[in-house]
């Protein structure tokens, strides 16, 4: 029950606080850098949930282990990855467009993936409860509709938008972790008894999601700090949201489907730490990345 009362006011104020933090100019970059932005977004968009559903298949995961796998790789990035980006001197621009674009386009593709994800892994019965059409319904008005309100009030008053952001980004990875604390205790057998597989399926999808962005950046011949940008966003998703979409009795609601974000909570960060010590011994000096975040040029 403590889950579940927490999980609707935080995802509604994680959109919010997305929401405040665009504008408009954040979706016209697609028009001045369509090779960057379409080569992240293809392998985030798309390449990410055939990688999950594949290692899913491979390591022959219970049926809701699957779809919790799926539904991880179809959530957008997060102020996390701009944050790490940011650390790795990578390009924020584009971090955050992507960001922007990826949140977006998963209104429309976590209710398909995820809808056939549950078909796939789990019975008729099931997957009919759950329609592309009723999920995608009840994930605009918790995602979609919180955003576009933030994106409002940055619109109409971007001195209060800004402020309030400023407060909101202090209280929600606080709020965050929390949740997430939350959940770990209220399914803490269930988290023992599946932490091995889990963890190796959600090491294998941050590593395959960070080596897909690696190479498509590196054959669309982008520049180093664009690849840094792409490797990050491609291998590092919203796990929060995953945890929310699963527990929120107007979207999955069944703890089951939100294991696998747990675990890949922990990886996902260790993972990127692990890259940001792979560039600062790989890199050139004036581009390794640094201890602390830097005010974006």
């Amino acid at each position: 029950m403590a889950v579940l009362l927490m999980v609707l006011p935080t995802l509604v104020l994680l959109m919010f606080c997305l929401g405040l933090g665009l504008a408009p100019a954040d979706f016209l970059r697609l028009v001045r850098r369509p090779r960057a932005i379409g080569v992240g977004l293809g392998c985030q968009v798309l390449g990410l949930p055939c990688l999950a559903a594949a290692i899913a298949s491979l390591l022959q995961l219970p049926p809701v282990e699957a779809v919790g796998l799926v539904l991880i790789a179809c959530c957008p990035s997060g102020a996390t990855s701009n944050t790490f980006t940011m650390l790795a001197r990578g390009d924020v621009a584009l971090a955050v467009t992507m960001t922007a674009f990826s949140s977006v386009l998963s209104l429309v593709t976590i209710p398909l993936a995820v809808g056939w994800a549950l078909g796939h892994h789990l019975d008729t019965a099931v997957a009919i409860q759950l329609p592309a059409g009723k999920l995608m319904a009840q994930y605009a008005v918790t995602v979609l509709l919180p955003m576009l309100l933030g994106m409002a009030l940055r619109g109409a008053s971007p001195a209060r938008a800004g402020g309030l952001y400023r407060g909101l980004k202090r209280v929600s990875l606080p709020l965050l972790m929390l949740m997430i604390l939350v959940f770990a205790w209220d399914q803490r057998r269930t988290l023992g008894g599946r932490a091995a597989d889990l963890g190796l399926a959600t090491v294998a999808l941050v590593l395959a999601g960070m080596a897909l962005g690696a190479l498509a950046a590196r054959l669309a011949r982008l520049q180093p700090a664009e690849r840094r940008a792409v490797v990050i966003e491609v291998g590092l998703q919203n796990a929060a949201q995953a945890i929310a979409i699963g527990v929120s009795p107007f979207l999955l609601n069944d703890p089951r489907f939100a294991v696998p974000a747990v675990i890949y909570a922990v990886v996902m960060n260790l993972a990127m730490l692990g890259y940001l010590l792979i560039l600062r011994r790989c890199t050139p000096h004036d581009e390794r990345p640094t201890g602390r975040p830097t005010p974006a040029l």
